[in-house]
């Protein structure tokens, strides 16, 4: 998660302290990267690109492109040990996961209705008048009483009185940083809305398939071969029953106001039907989609122009958005395996970039940090910004090739911007924002933080406070008013002090100098060993499983790389 809500907060009061690098690596030549290993892996493998192996593909881009532009790299990863601390955070992603789980179930269902909707409708005689209006009007009797939704709530922490979650940067710290934003998903790989997109007969079976194939899904759930195509007569009864399986998944689909504590004995089904805010709008859309059906004559699924967008086009829309969020869901409920962090170390030592794992109560940004702090570095590459409190310079999105480079300034000169004194006032800044180890105080956002801090200078003066006192008689504070929570929070705050205040050593192989050589032959073999071969040899028109434009790469443009 690194630090809740730093970023904007750096952005719109000390903009200076991030450079913003258009032109990406070219910026950097001659400088040394370290990479946090396990947080990029972790955004490959979340990535939307239909190969089993993207983890693998995405590092190879990446050195390449490293490589191009004379950019050295090391790259850290998390060892065996986990930091205590951090017990908490580890609870809300596993958390996080089952709940990727419970709705990915949703839309799988959602896109299986979808499916068979399109299915029906596409064998209707449209220039048959008589049944046209007769599937018109058994739709428009069954769409006149509206279903009920409840206003969307997020689910929410354990603890509604340390978070204020009307906040929108504590609503976004509840997706892991490695994770793709569900707008991210159904923006970044399709066309707008209410434009026409092509989805053939082919795609439509084969996403068919592939729910019936899904083993994730309860056999309840899953899709039965298709039967016969019925009898005219039977096509108005037959959306009948998939608009009534809609209505009855909204009386399912109920937004939670809070999320269940984490057991591992506790059954899945309390989490079955939470939904999240893009399936809550899918639901919406799915009813704008019966009414159109309904009340928009001529009935046709051809693509017509027309300003309001025709049944046929809110169809193909809905079909696609419903397949790239369980996509995304299932990725987030299966994060990978040692088995994948496996592959890419392979990979990456045979491109000969050092491949360093982390030893003791240590992550790997913590180490990386530790390079950098220790002259072997330039920069991090993560989007954790914990790497700014240790006091390291950060690189964001170099694992997403359609935004320039993001350059944060070192910790010791962003504590300088912020007019904080101290390395100490920056950490408990930091903790007072929220952490993996400490939680956000409610209605305490980043500006009072900051606030406070300059004024008191540690946490336990800021609780102790007059102005506290009185800010607790609007707003109820658990740390002010329980003297348990008090004391659970100040050791939280204890133990993310002694973490952000104890650098590791930097392993004895990095230090000596030793050399990474680069296997040439390995590299072909491991390529060919995960199916990726083409990318040896450069992009080409019939490499259509690898044109998921990974990176936002364009291979016409002067400033593409070649080959990656």
């Amino acid at each position: 998660m690194g630090v809740l809500g730093l970023t904007p907060f750096l952005q719109k009061t000390i903009p200076k302290a991030i450079n913003l690098l258009p032109k990406r690596l070219k910026n950097l030549a001659g400088k040394t990267i370290v990479f946090d290993g396990t947080l990029i892996t972790q955004r490959l493998h979340f990535a939307q690109l239909p190969h089993p192996y993207r983890h693998v593909l995405g590092w190879y881009r990446i050195i390449k492109e490293l490589d191009h532009h004379n950019v050295h790299a090391i790259c850290v990863f998390d060892g065996k040990d986990r930091i205590r601390a951090k017990a908490r955070e580890a609870l809300r992603r596993k958390q996080a996961r089952r709940l990727a789980n419970a709705r990915q179930i949703i839309e799988r269902e959602r896109l299986k209705r979808l499916v068979q909707v399109r299915s029906v409708l596409s064998k209707v005689d449209w220039n048959d008048s008589a049944q046209r209006t007769r599937l018109a009007e058994t739709l428009k009797i069954i769409t006149l009483e509206k279903p009920s939704m409840r206003p969307f709530e997020d689910p929410i922490d354990d603890d509604s009185l340390w978070l204020d979650h009307s906040d929108p940067v504590v609503q976004s710290s509840f997706t892991d940083v490695s994770l793709p934003s569900d707008e991210d998903v159904l923006t970044s790989f399709w066309v707008t809305d209410h434009t026409y997109i092509d989805i053939d007969e082919q795609e439509l079976n084969s996403i068919l398939q592939d729910i019936t194939n899904t083993s994730e899904v309860p056999p309840s759930s899953r899709v039965t071969t298709p039967q016969p195509t019925p009898p005219p007569d039977t096509y108005s009864s037959i959306l009948v029953s998939l608009y009534t399986e809609y209505r009855n998944s909204i009386s399912k689909l109920t937004s939670v106001s809070r999320a269940s504590p984490i057991d591992d004995t506790e059954s899945d089904k309390s989490e079955e039907y939470e939904m999240s805010k893009t399936q809550h709008q899918l639901t919406r859309e799915e009813g704008d989609f019966w009414d159109a059906v309904a009340f928009s004559p001529p009935l046709t699924l051809l693509p017509t122009p027309t300003a309001t967008p025709t049944p046929d086009i809110l169809l193909t829309t809905l079909t696609k958005k419903s397949d790239l969020l369980s996509e995304s869901y299932k990725r987030r409920a299966h994060p990978p395996t040692p088995k994948h962090y496996t592959q890419v170390k392979e990979l990456i030592r045979a491109m000969g970039v050092p491949c360093i794992d982390s030893k003791g109560p240590f992550e790997a940004e913590a180490l990386a940090s530790s390079i950098v702090l220790n002259g072997f570095a330039d920069y991090v590459a993560s989007e954790d910004t914990d790497v700014l409190i240790y006091g390291a310079p950060l690189l964001r999105n170099i694992s997403n090739r359609r935004e320039p480079l993001l350059s944060f300034a070192p910790g010791t000169e962003i504590q300088h911007l912020l007019g904080l004194s101290s390395r100490d006032m920056l950490i408990d800044f930091a903790l007072l924002l929220g952490t993996d180890f400490t939680r956000r105080i409610k209605n305490v956002g980043p500006s009072r933080a900051l606030k406070l801090i300059r004024t008191y200078q540690s946490i336990e003066k800021v609780l102790e406070s007059e102005e506290m006192e009185k800010f607790k008689e609007k707003h109820p504070i658990a740390v002010l008013e329980n003297k348990d929570a008090h004391l659970e929070y100040l050791e939280e705050v204890d133990a993310g002090r002694k973490v952000f205040k104890t650098i590791p050593p930097v392993p004895n192989s990095l230090a000596m100098g030793a050399p990474a050589h680069r296997d040439e032959e390995k590299i072909v073999n491991l390529m060919g060993k995960y199916g990726l071969s083409s990318e040896l040899e450069g992009y080409g028109p019939s490499h259509s499983l690898l044109k998921g434009d990974y990176f936002g790469d364009n291979p016409n443009n002067d400033d593409a790389v070649v080959g990656f």
